[in-house]
């Protein structure tokens, strides 16, 4: 009989609430790079220094930003953000370039409120994402080993 380990589910929700809570925080007013800057707490010039103090800020400093941004895309694809098109300058003048700002959307804020027991949202992280996650996985593991050895040893006394 061959025993197969079994692979620790990786659990999205806290870094999902992370970034649909940043991209709340500031309104929907930025592409998606903001949010991740603000998550990642790095000094970004169009994030008002009142924002630094919030919860939130820097809450996500131990993730890449190529893990943010796959999180990012996920919940574009999911329907939990949305991307607008929008173009800034004059439109009469040759000044005027075209961007996208992220908003959260009504899906988006009833998984900040429900969370991941709204049987109509569930992530399935996405290839990209997997490979990212390598640490979120052997920490997962490590936790579980902890968890089971605990168990083992209750079980004995």
């Amino acid at each position: 009989k061959i025993i197969k380990p079994k692979i620790p589910e990786l659990d999205l929700r806290e870094d999902v609430q992370k970034l649909l809570g940043a991209v709340r925080v500031l309104d929907g007013k930025f592409g998606l790079g903001v949010p991740i800057k603000f998550l990642m707490g790095k000094k970004e010039d169009r994030i008002s220094n009142s924002y630094t103090r919030h919860a939130l800020y820097g809450s996500g400093k131990d993730d890449s930003e190529k893990w943010w941004k796959a999180i990012g895309r996920l919940l574009v694809k999911e329907g939990l953000l949305e991307e607008k098109a929008v173009s800034f300058g004059n439109r009469f003048a040759k000044g005027r370039f075209p961007c996208s700002t992220t908003d959260i959307t009504t899906a988006g804020e009833r998984y900040l409120t429900i969370g991941d027991e709204d049987e109509t949202v569930r992530l399935v992280p996405t290839p990209e994402i997997m490979s990212l996650a390598g640490r979120k996985l052997r920490l997962a593991a490590v936790k579980a080993f902890k968890e089971k050895a605990q168990k083992v040893k209750s079980a004995r006394i």
